[in-house]
């Protein structure tokens, strides 16, 4: 999801081991208003119509990532926030509450309505599923805000790599000795992906490369997997990292998320070159 950031930029902090991308505060709005109860009167999610603007922020506690959004509705009567559906890659929903004033939590399993400049806090707790191994290519926001257009006018947030949010996991993905992969020269991130095995491997998603979350802009396969690669074939992928590496990066693994056999699992190959290339 295409999120519109208006001012953000990352430091790091001397004496922790994560660093956060951060912008400056908003002016203060209007004063909360407090959203109705579920199941309130109201237009269906579908018709719900206006502007909201939100801010962001992410904190890690070992496995823990916690994402609280304050939003307000700047723009329409009222607006229906509902419970994010989709949790991303590496991360497990472990609880979703809605914050009063007060600070009094309440579970956030179903729609509210927001009324004109009323505010909404919602705290969304999740576990690193497989980190470093799996690495989150986005921060998931804990509400959706159906037929509504939405902004972030303020991010605190740690970057999408194994030093930033789980610098002290290790390594569990299996190394695969009928995987290879080499590095495609040229402008692009490019890998060559060569599999020996005697069964068609699946590339479902990818997991890091070089500790660093990356996205795959032309996957070989539909949405469901990056790409599929018979016994004895080979497949070209191009990786686009999500943030900057950390200092002095010297990563070689690439993992990846693959079945065989009907049989998922974590697995790392080694790529001659890669955190060049990344870190470039």
């Amino acid at each position: 999801m295409a999120l519109a950031v208006l001012l953000a930029s990352g430091i790091i902090a001397a004496g922790i081991f994560f660093w956060l991308r951060t912008t400056s505060a908003p002016d203060e709005g209007p004063p909360d208003k407090p959203a109705s109860t579920p199941g309130s009167a109201g237009p269906s999610p579908s018709e719900s119509t206006g502007r909201v603007e939100s801010t962001r922020t992410v904190t890690v506690d070992r496995e823990t990532i916690t994402v609280e959004e304050v939003s307000t509705v700047t723009d329409g009567d009222t607006v229906r926030a509902a419970p994010a559906e989709l949790t991303p890659l590496g991360l497990q929903l472990i609880d979703s509450s809605v914050i009063s004033a007060d600070g009094h939590s309440k579970p956030f399993d179903a729609p509210v309505t927001i009324s004109s400049s009323g505010t909404l806090t919602v705290r969304n707790s999740y576990r690193l599923t497989d980190c470093p191994d799996v690495i989150p290519a986005q921060w998931p926001s804990p509400a959706a805000f159906p037929g509504a257009s939405r902004s972030y006018v303020r991010l605190d947030e740690p970057l999408h790599t194994a030093y930033a949010i789980c610098p002290d996991s290790k390594s569990e993905a299996a190394q695969l000795s009928d995987l290879a992969g080499v590095i495609i020269q040229g402008s692009a991130a490019r890998v060559r992906l060569t599999w020996l095995g005697g069964q068609t491997l699946t590339i479902k998603a990818l997991g890091s490369a070089s500790g660093v979350a990356a996205l795959v802009p032309n996957p070989d396969c539909d949405a469901s997997c990056v790409a599929s690669i018979p016994p004895g074939g080979s497949t070209a992928i191009q990786l686009a990292p999500i943030d900057p590496c950390p200092p002095a990066t010297d990563d070689t693994r690439l993992t990846l998320v693959v079945q065989v056999a009907g049989a998922a699992s974590t697995a790392a190959v080694e790529v001659a070159g890669l955190s060049e290339m990344i870190c470039s």
